[in-house]
């Protein structure tokens, strides 16, 4: 492992723990000469071209065209009530972004 990719947390809506432990994942990174790429929700919509004026939906759908193994997931997050995979969308779609930006 050489980078790590995360999604910038947003301060108004961050709780102490998860905080400490972006930090925690920073200071770790940083001690193994790892590099930390952070992005925002944004900078996730406009990787995924922004198809939806949703975020969550654009990203999703992005993904699962870019990887056909996660369109059982899309599929299941598309008829729940409740977003269930959207943050396994972000993660999959933040490593890209770092990838292709090292690569």
């Amino acid at each position: 492992v050489t980078c790590i990719a995360i999604k910038h947390i947003d301060p108004c809506y961050v709780s102490g723990p998860l905080q400490q432990l972006a930090e925690g994942i920073t200071r770790y990174a940083d001690s193994k000469g790892m590099a930390v790429d952070e992005y925002s929700i944004h900078d996730l919509q406009e990787a995924a071209g922004k198809r939806y004026r949703s975020a969550k939906k654009s990203i999703a759908d992005y993904v699962s065209d870019a990887y056909p193994a996660l369109r059982k997931e899309y599929s299941r997050e598309r008829n729940n009530q409740r977003n269930y995979y959207h943050k396994m969308f972000e993660a999959v779609l933040c490593a890209e972004i770092s990838n292709k930006k090292r690569y």
